[in-house]
């Protein structure tokens, strides 16, 4: 338990400093979209949902790394936020 909401925290953080400073963003946005079929998948999900409306230049590569990550989604959340940034 304390793990998953070490998880959480950590994907927190990194989405408020990601949304201020964008050389973050782009770094960290393909990294954390490696966990969307974790525990934290819902709040990696809505933090790529965020960067790429703030970001829009970030748009394709992240749609491209969805895409490719639809599969491994296992929450039915998840999946729908990612059909809505698709």
């Amino acid at each position: 338990e304390s793990a998953t909401e070490y998880r959480a925290m950590l994907v927190k953080s990194i989405h408020s400093c990601a949304i201020k400073f964008a050389n973050v963003a782009d770094s960290v946005v393909h990294l954390l979209m490696d966990f969307l079929s974790s525990d934290g998948a819902h709040d990696v999900i809505l933090f790529v949902r965020e960067i790429v409306h703030v970001y829009p230049n970030m748009r394709k590569s992240v749609v491209e790394k969805l895409i490719s990550s639809l599969n491994e989604i296992k929450s039915a959340q998840v999946y729908r936020v990612a059909l809505w940034i698709l």
